[in-house]
């Protein structure tokens, strides 16, 4: 994984980023041999595959030579282009015994980021890390989750999402819902979304989880839908999710065995994954819009995305991150929020605003003209059966 990519994409351009990850291949093949398999996994991230190896020690002969090829300076046009990266390595079968590709890869990777934390520019054997004792609890929980996934015990809580604009009586009513994964292990307790979902990014599990997630967000749904015809549902879609070739066929059938259609659906996307693989993102986006599904543009304002990548992409909805909500009360906190309310009006984009945890922030986001509110303000993420008890459901816009 290149280090800190994104300041040269930042500073010269997607166009020029691409270019020198095309000549950076070049370089890297040019140390490896003709057996050896480098590929583009995503973004900037490679996969390199060493058949063959006779030794540990023949692995780490090889990383050292990619590294020694990462310090030539590369030319493009009269631009010099410097970089360095962190890499992790698994080795079959000593970090594998059973020949699992997904799981030897998600070995690697957290030897990766294990080389991040390590300042960067070097590479760890993950043989080296357990070795060292380094992670066990996260093997633990790596280990449970691939069976709490595949024994469904991944459940589900909703979020209830509201009107940002009031009726005579200075109610708020509920628009939508949105689903989140929640995981409780007997052992360690409840582990957060914020660890076991890059986890299972991983370990190659998110397919399995996010398709589990979906299933019994989509089976409560339609049971709500009956009683709530206009409400709508939001689901978090990761990198993996939206890059697999058979996630829109997927969804489709899902939705079709419990009587939903797409346009029920609003399906969240980070603005860093948005513009990881511009081309093909913007491919996929626009398949899914075309099927009628609505597409929100998840932690807004975290990520870098232009005027015309916005313009370009077909989202409908914007969803301020929780960072900017937290400090509207500051002036320089409401000039930002203000800035994107009026960003998304021009780009005629609904917007959302999350953790809003008090009645002073939600009238101000109101006066914005935010058309959205979601937070502990409203109610917190909690089971089904505990959501419909609340007086807030029973008041749909």
């Amino acid at each position: 994984d290149l280090d800190h990519f994104k300041n040269i994409n930042d500073a010269y351009g997607h166009k020029t980023g691409d270019t020198y990850l095309l000549a950076l291949a070049q370089v890297l093949k040019g140390s490896l041999r003709e057996v050896d398999t480098l590929a583009r996994w995503g973004g900037d991230e490679f996969v390199v595959l060493l058949p063959g190896l006779n030794a540990v020690d023949d692995a780490r002969h090889v990383a050292r030579k990619m590294i020694e090829a990462m310090r030539q300076t590369i030319m493009l046009d009269d631009l010099a282009i410097n970089a360095t990266f962190s890499m992790g390595i698994a080795i079959y079968p000593e970090d594998d015994t059973n020949g699992d590709v997904d799981h030897l890869l998600a070995q690697a990777d957290r030897a990766m980021f294990y080389a991040k934390s390590q300042g960067r520019n070097n590479f760890q054997l993950f043989s080296d890390m357990s070795s060292k004792g380094l992670g066990k609890k996260e093997l633990y929980i790596q280990n449970r989750l691939a069976q709490a996934v595949r024994e469904n015990r991944i459940s589900v809580w909703f979020q209830p999402l509201v009107s940002a604009r009031r009726d005579a009586q200075g109610r708020q009513r509920l628009v939508g819902m949105e689903a989140l994964a929640r995981w409780h292990d007997p052992d360690l307790g409840w582990i957060s979304p914020g660890s076991f979902i890059p986890m299972a990014e991983n370990l190659g599990l998110i397919g399995e989880l996010g398709q589990s997630v979906q299933r019994q967000a989509f089976a409560q749904f339609q049971q709500w839908r009956k009683t709530h015809p206009d409400l709508t549902l939001s689901i978090n879609i990761s990198k993996r999710q939206l890059f697999a070739s058979d996630f829109v066929d997927t969804m489709m059938r899902d939705l079709a065995e419990h009587g939903l259609h797409p346009d029920a659906l609003v399906l969240e996307i980070t603005e860093s994954v948005a513009l990881m693989d511009v081309e093909f993102a913007e491919e996929r986006l626009r398949q899914l819009a075309q099927a009628g599904f609505t597409l929100a543009l998840d932690d807004f304002g975290t990520g870098y995305a232009s005027l015309s990548q916005l313009h370009e992409l077909p989202i409908g909805e914007l969803k301020i991150d929780i960072s900017f909500v937290r400090r509207v009360h500051t002036p320089e906190g409401l000039r930002l929020v203000q800035g994107i309310v009026s960003l998304a009006k021009a780009l005629r984009l609904r917007t959302v605003a999350e953790g809003v945890e008090d009645d002073d922030t939600s009238m101000l986001l109101s006066e914005l003209g935010v058309d959205v509110l979601q937070g502990y303000h409203f109610g917190r993420p909690c089971p089904a059966e505990e959501i419909v008890k609340a007086p807030l459901f029973d008041s749909v816009a």
